[in-house]
């Protein structure tokens, strides 16, 4: 057994080969849930899978409607603190290049007793237009705004608040129970001079009880990163760019990998 066998077969050990997509995606947009990957349609595939971790398997959940044109577009989940069902969640799809404003109500397509299909048929596990409490399309992104591959994340103190980046440099607060603008921000010229079109937006999660009517998320850029901090109280945003921590994390990322990976790099 050659050497780089020897380090193939280790490197096996590290990895698990998972089966492959049913079919192929582009600018995909992807979901959590439980033992779930929800994978939610992409450029030029409307259709969207359950990818089930434990099982290792892919299951159709339905398709986009063929109206709807799928570049950039954004898939958010919110979690209602008033359902009884923790099992169920509801996901919002909007943006892109030709924005559009959808929602479903998911509920797992892996319990397959007939029943519940036929319950699932009639109310969950669609995309419909989103509409308020008198049924009118609801529109997120005013008509010059800019929404291909916008990013967002939902907070607040009753997960009520959707905060979305877009291009080159702004970020918008959205009322989802009030179905209205709070805010739009601009931020720091740093972060639309570093190619602001392919960006990270995640929101920070901590092990002690905070203030919940804050709401921490950070925002990455290329080589810098920006945390942000929203007060629904005063409705102001407090920044703090962190180009050069966010350089050192990158190196202790990298010294992970390469604690997992040493092994396996000088395959040719």
């Amino acid at each position: 057994m050659t050497l780089n066998d020897t380090k193939l077969q280790e490197c096996e050990t590290l990895f698990q080969t998972l089966p492959s997509l049913p079919s192929f995606f582009e600018r995909l947009q992807c979901v959590s849930h439980n033992n779930e990957i929800l994978i939610c349609g992409g450029y030029g595939n409307h259709a969207c899978y359950s990818y089930h971790t434990l099982k290792n398997q892919y299951k159709l959940i339905c398709s986009y409607p063929n109206t709807v044109y799928l570049y950039g577009h954004c898939v958010v989940k919110r979690i209602n603190n008033s359902n009884n069902n923790p099992d169920i969640i509801t996901l919002l799809s909007f943006g892109g290049e030709h924005k559009h404003v959808l929602v479903m109500k998911y509920k797992s397509v892996w319990d397959d007793t007939e029943k519940n299909e036929k319950v699932n048929t009639m109310q969950y596990n669609k995309w419909i237009p989103w509409t308020d409490n008198f049924h009118v399309s609801i529109e997120i992104g005013r008509k010059k705004e800019n929404y291909n591959r916008a990013r967002a994340v939902i907070g607040g103190s009753n997960n009520h608040l959707l905060f979305t980046a877009y291009y080159p440099n702004r970020i918008s607060v959205y009322d989802l129970n009030k179905y209205t603008f709070i805010k739009h921000h601009t931020l720091p010229y740093i972060i639309s001079s570093n190619n602001f079109g392919y960006r990270c937006f995640v929101i920070k999660t901590r092990n002690k009880v905070s203030n919940k009517k804050k709401t921490e998320m950070i925002l990455f850029c290329c080589n810098v990163g920006l945390s942000i901090e929203y007060d629904e109280q005063s409705k102001k945003k407090y920044l703090s760019i962190f180009m050069y921590m966010l350089m050192m994390l990158s190196y202790f990322l990298v010294d992970i990998i390469l604690h997992l990976l040493q092994k396996c790099t000088d395959i040719q």
